[in-house]
């Protein structure tokens, strides 16, 4: 029961996180960098991530991975800043199993 409870927490996680990484994407064109946004966490608190391929890109360079693990905390609060707003933080994260353009990347 945990597990299923602990997997759909995961998983809320991701979906949230993603709808708010398209929504400031999408807002970063359209805000003036003076406008700040105003967020409130409710039922906040730690989370544990996994995934089995993890692409990271950076100017048309990516590196795959085939296992990435992160933990942290989303405490409940109230946030204000401009875009992106940060809610939380990532306490641990790793990467393994990574290939890049010219074969393996280690990852430190």
């Amino acid at each position: 029961m945990f597990m299923g409870i602990r997997k759909r927490a995961t998983s809320t996680l991701f979906v949230v996180a993603a709808a708010a990484a398209a929504i400031g994407l999408g807002a970063t064109t359209a805000l003036a960098t003076t406008t700040t946004l105003s967020v409130k966490v409710t039922k906040g608190g730690s989370y544990a991530a996994k995934s089995s391929h993890t692409v990271l890109t950076e100017k048309g360079v990516s590196v795959t991975c085939s296992s990435s693990k992160a933990s942290g905390s989303v405490p409940s609060k109230s946030y204000h800043g401009g875009t992106p707003v940060t809610v939380g933080t990532a306490k641990t994260l790793s990467f393994s199993g990574c290939t890049g353009p010219l074969g393996k990347v280690t990852v430190r």
